[in-house]
């Protein structure tokens, strides 16, 4: 293939090797990130999360789980709602009206204190939205609430619905940068014209 590689890097503009030539070219000699076509917009943003607090819960089968919450800039934050419409939401027809932008990161395998494997998920929201369910326990049973579901409707596991937050550790293992939708679908949307409606994204 030594021609090909001469051929692309030839400094002559009728010599523009095409998307192909170049797939081949970089899966040859390395390189791991596919080539990007200069026309298609990003739909991705790549997200550094800030570990805030730690859940500990349990699998079905008896498996330590930790869930790191964390917070990024690029996550909006759910509509503010005092106690009294959360408890009116959540007792009406149709509680789902109000839900938390969010993105659940993929499992990764950590150690805990005694030396034995465990399962780590980072859940990441708005920093305003951490620090409302750091201080109100309604706010933090339903967040709890709504991550389990999320949890269970993702990645297939049944967790525990008894969960502890440590109290001196922020989070277990590394946190995981996570690739946030951009552009394929709005954070927020209006499902009905005459009630705010909050996606959950995941």
């Amino acid at each position: 293939m030594a021609g090909l590689k001469e051929r692309l890097l030839l400094d002559n503009e009728e010599n523009v090797p095409d998307k192909a030539m170049l797939e081949e070219f970089l899966k040859l000699y390395g390189e791991q990130t596919p080539i990007q076509d200069p026309e298609q917009p990003k739909d991705y943003k790549v997200v550094h999360p800030v570990p805030s607090f730690c859940i500990k819960t349990k699998s079905q089968d008896g498996a330590k789980v930790f869930l790191n919450i964390c917070h990024a800039d690029h996550i909006p934050s759910p509509k503010d709602i005092t106690d009294q419409e959360l408890i009116k939401l959540l007792e009406s027809e149709d509680p789902s009206q109000f839900r938390v932008p969010m993105s659940l990161g993929e499992p990764h395998t950590e150690v805990d204190k005694s030396g034995n494997g465990c399962s780590a998920y980072d859940i990441v929201i708005n920093q305003t939205f951490v620090e409302k369910i750091k201080s109100n326990d309604l706010f933090m049973g339903f967040f709890m609430s709504i991550i389990m579901e999320g949890m269970e409707s993702k990645y297939e596991v049944k967790l525990s619905r008894e969960w502890v937050k440590l109290k001196n550790k922020v989070c277990m293992g590394t946190i995981q940068t996570q690739h946030i939708r951009t552009q394929s679908k709005p954070w927020i949307m209006e499902m009905d014209q005459t009630e705010d409606r909050l996606e959950l994204c995941v």
